[in-house]
């Protein structure tokens, strides 16, 4: 009888160290997620198609504003045919707006853009952007953190700060 008490009082004692200093799951799973979307940044702004696939899970499926429902093999062929059209100087970027993590996964609302200078028939230099915000559920498989779902909520284009209405 002694000893078990002894067991929860050292229990007791100890339990608030170790909240002190285990790091957070919510913090940990944020920062596991950021991480996946640097690599996912990375893999675009070499061109290298396989490792933006790895960054989605695959059961990924998207839901395009113009595309409808799309599955992660024809994102993935959509993926290489713009990969190999992709003018040198285009930079890919992705903003996380808000994160939060949920039973299963990370919901992250995130902008991604791409940017890139292109000189009009005059021959002035223009700062083209496009870009969407989305809502993704991050899910972690074998120890990764992979994109599960994405809906688009809206895209647009500016050129030089202003925005235009995209030829369809």
């Amino acid at each position: 009888m002694k000893m078990t008490g002894l067991v929860c009082a050292a229990i007791a004692l100890v339990q608030p160290f170790a909240a002190i200093s285990a790091p957070s799951t919510d913090a940990a799973a944020k920062k596991g997620v950021l991480a996946a979307i640097a690599r996912s940044d990375a893999a675009m702004n070499r061109r290298d198609v396989r490792g933006m696939g790895k960054t989605l899970a695959p059961d990924y499926v998207l839901y395009s504003l113009d595309r409808g429902v799309v599955h992660k093999s024809k994102y993935m062929a959509e993926l290489r045919g713009l990969m190999a059209k992709a003018p040198a100087n285009a930079t890919f970027h992705s903003k996380v707006m808000s994160m939060k993590v949920e039973a299963g996964g990370v919901d992250v609302l995130a902008q991604g853009s791409v940017t890139e200078m292109k000189v009009d028939r005059a021959g002035v230099m223009h700062r083209v952007v496009a870009g969407e915000v989305g809502r993704e559920f991050w899910v972690k498989r074998n120890g990764e953190w992979m994109e599960k779902q994405e809906r688009s909520i809206k895209s647009w284009v500016e050129i030089d700060g202003k925005a235009v209405k995209p030829k369809v």
